[in-house]
């Protein structure tokens, strides 16, 4: 029974949450839906004609060079000394020393390109 309740009040939630609604609409206006109307094949374009060119041009912009992070990744004595001192700079608040870690692999979003990179695909 409880997690009827639950499902139930998570399917409230995502029917009637006002964001997913908004997003709901804005998808079905700009889109034509979630479901397509019809089996037929579209003839409708939905790549640009450039796209190879794109992300050609993204393949090749250069690539920020990352540091190494301070935190060290192997499990010894002196990486786990090293961790907890970093840890203990910030007060053992893992969040605020990983963002601490600023052009570094565990700077979030450090994974991908800059957004004026990618904003064209």
């Amino acid at each position: 029974k409880g997690t009827e309740k639950l499902l139930g009040e998570l399917v409230k939630q995502v029917l009637f949450d006002p964001f997913l609604v908004e997003l709901r609409e804005h998808w079905k206006r700009d889109r034509g839906g979630f479901e397509r109307k019809s089996r037929e094949p579209s003839t409708e374009k939905c790549w640009p004609s450039n796209l190879m060119e794109v992300v050609e041009k993204v393949i090749n912009s250069p690539v920020e060079k990352l540091k190494a992070p301070d935190f060290a990744f192997e499990l010894s004595q002196e990486a786990a000394q090293k961790n907890y001192l970093i840890l203990s700079k910030h007060n053992f608040n893992l969040d605020e020393a990983l963002k601490s870690q600023k052009g570094t692999p565990l700077e979030y979003g450090s994974e991908f390109r800059r957004v004026e990179v990618l904003e064209n695909l």
